[in-house]
């Protein structure tokens, strides 16, 4: 329903839209696809689209776009081994996450600046920020994100030595990728399971998940958990001294790691192959080629872990075979290596530092200049008072005569409405409750505007009186003041609760944009786009459409748990055609029979339009609506 674009073509669709979004919202959604899909193959590219966008969220203000411009750009960064770039620019996205309060994106963040410490081999860092994460993805039951971050968590584990730590996330892991039923998560899992068992010294365990994740990856034809698999199989059998049986595993390793391109795979795959050779004993020089490849592609991609790790791997390749200056040599590099590792963390610490303080300095020259903006706004708020008593004033009179017609065109819409329920008796029950609703709407409008508006436009009158003689009384103006901005709001609840004013003025398609806009949080954005030239509001009821729309967007926000929803109108030559998605929870089918009374609205208004309405739903998919509504003479 919301899924990204993975052809040239699309490619340039994206680019089309960029060109014509309509609003800015849209404009930075599509710079964001379009970067998405230059990560395939144009990563350079990928990165400079993230920046424009970055640029457009800058403009408009938007925490959450700025967050995610600079999120995705870090991770382009991560997979080109830029790890330390990647980890300053999560803490950027970090900041502007946490002023927005986007829950979902301090968690995501949290967890991809976890990942780049493992790859930097800093795993104190990357456990700290993977347990940051891990209660979010808890309170949703995201289970699959559960089973990636403990993975990788038993990884952190595993290198520091810690066993029992290791074997509890390991068990964990697989009991959640168990609840996905998704046969990749329980293939990871269980490698990580398998791991765990090895290094516990409990060989069969071990061998028993490795083997099965090794089957689950060679039926799905996933390279990468083969990879892991084959990887973890052999290394199990070295340590339990069966070099023999792990070196034809190592050899197809190496072979998967080839057939991916991925540098930091091949070069593990060495140290593996390598590590095995040596504990053949025989074979020290074909330990030394395969060992010296790999280091190569760890320096070239700057992964600081596996060159730590080849590097001890060939000095006990020269210690084994007797040759001791070499393996004194490879271990005096191996030190070095170690304390520039070290060094090189401080230097990031104190950049890191460096950078949050310049954030922290943009917010505080942000917060300067909205006082700036107010204290000049509230000038000229006193300066203009008497100007808006009497704007207001005339307001509200123009506003009552508008609400007694329209009142007089309702009742005529009513009689014509209650003579088609006689006439149409399978909609009788859906027209009834319209038209119930709209005369107790009248009723409820009449009773604000007598018992609410009326009396605050008596006090106003008599304190306007008082002030005509007493000019110069600030008290008595500001009450004035107080009074009218009080009608003022009354009025306007009284006028959206007949049709919301920019109905009236601007017509559908600009009000609803207004109320998608404004109706769209950070835990559900909604978009809204539009096709083809709007009809004249004599040819369908503008209110009618509003209302089932505005009703299909409550019944998203309160019921549906969705992250994104969309909604779009097209003006054809003979019908408009009104679809409206989300990606929530969805429901059941045999539900609809027992819908509430929103979606009982939506089809009363529907049959009053003589329009039809599908209606697609999935548990976990989402939901759509699709409405058909013909163009009718006797529909305004």
């Amino acid at each position: 329903m919301f899924g990204t674009v993975r052809s040239q073509s699309e490619a340039d669709s994206l680019l089309y839209l960029i060109e014509h979004s309509n609003t800015d919202t849209n404009r930075i959604k599509t710079m964001l696809d379009l970067a998405y899909l230059y990560e395939i193959d144009q990563r350079d590219h990928a990165i400079e689209m993230y920046d424009h966008a970055f640029k457009e969220a800058d403009k408009l203000g938007s925490d959450i776009y700025r967050g995610k411009a600079i999120q995705y750009k870090s991770i382009v960064l991560h997979v080109m081994g830029k790890y330390a770039e990647s980890i300053v620019g999560n803490q950027k996205a970090l900041y502007y996450f946490e002023r927005a309060d986007y829950v979902k994106g301090i968690s995501s963040t949290y967890n991809n600046i976890g990942n780049s410490y493992l790859y930097l081999a800093d795993y104190h860092n990357a456990l700290k920020y993977y347990l940051l994460a891990k209660p979010f993805y808890e309170s949703q039951k995201d289970w699959l994100s559960l089973v990636t971050i403990l993975g990788n968590m038993g990884e952190c584990y595993r290198q520091l030595n810690d066993k029992e730590n290791m074997m509890t996330v390991a068990k964990a892991s697989y009991e959640y990728a168990l609840l996905t039923h998704d046969s990749l998560e329980i293939a990871n899992a269980g490698i990580s399971l398998g791991s765990a068992f090895t290094l516990n010294q409990q060989p069969e365990k071990s061998n028993f998940y490795l083997e099965q994740s090794l089957r689950l990856a060679e039926s799905m034809h996933n390279n990468q958990v083969l990879f892991y698999a084959l990887f973890d199989l052999a290394d199990a059998k070295l340590k339990s001294g069966k070099a023999m049986e792990a070196l034809p595993l190592a050899q197809r390793t190496l072979e998967v790691a080839k057939s991916s391109a991925d540098d930091y795979l091949i070069s593990g795959a060495c140290l593996l192959q390598g590590r095995i050779l040596t504990a053949l004993n025989n074979r020290y020089h074909e330990a030394l080629d395969i060992l010296e490849t790999g280091l190569q592609l760890a320096t070239k991609i700057e992964a600081a872990d596996q060159r730590l790790l080849l590097i001890a791997a060939i000095a006990d390749v020269y210690e084994s075979s007797g040759d001791t200056p070499q393996a004194l040599a490879f271990q005096k590099k191996w030190i070095a290596l170690n304390d520039s590792i070290f060094n090189a963390e401080k230097a990031r610490q104190i950049n890191e530092m460096h950078t949050l303080y310049e954030l922290e300095e943009k917010e505080q020259q942000i917060e300067n200049e909205k006082l700036l903006v107010a204290e000049k706004d509230k000038k000229i708020s006193q300066r203009n008072l008497q100007i808006w008593i009497v704007f207001f004033l005339a307001l509200i009179v123009g506003l009552i005569a508008l609400f007694i017609s329209k009142s007089q065109r309702n009742r005529r819409i009513l009689a014509e409405q209650k003579a088609t329920v006689l006439e149409k008796e399978k909609a009788a029950v859906q027209l009834k409750s319209l038209i119930d609703g709209q005369e107790e709407e009248r009723k409820r409008i009449a009773r604000e505007l007598h018992d609410g508006l009326g009396g605050y436009l008596t006090s106003v009158h008599l304190k306007t009186q008082q002030l005509q003689k007493n000019p110069n009384d600030e008290r008595l103006m500001y009450e004035v003041s107080e009074m009218v901005t009080t009608a003022g709001k009354e009025m306007r609840k009284i006028s959206h609760a007949m049709a919301p004013e920019g109905l009236m003025k601007l017509g559908l398609v600009p009000t609803l944009q207004q109320f998608v806009e404004k109706v769209s949080t950070p835990q559900c954005q909604i978009s809204f786009e539009y096709f083809g030239e709007p009809w004249s509001s004599d040819d369908y009821s503008e209110i009618t459409v509003y209302r089932v729309v505005q009703e299909l967007i409550n019944n998203i926000l309160k019921h549906s748990l969705a992250d994104e929803a969309f909604v779009s109108i097209s003006f054809l030559p003979e019908e408009i055609k009104i679809v409206v998605e989300d990606d929530g929870i969805g429901f059941e089918n045999e539900d609809l029979v027992h819908a509430g009374n929103g979606l009982q609205n939506v089809k009363a208004r529907v049959t009053y339009l003589n329009a039809s309405l599908h209606l697609f739903t999935r548990e976990s998919i989402g939901t759509s609506y699709t409405i058909h509504i013909p163009k009718r003479d006797d529909q305004n």
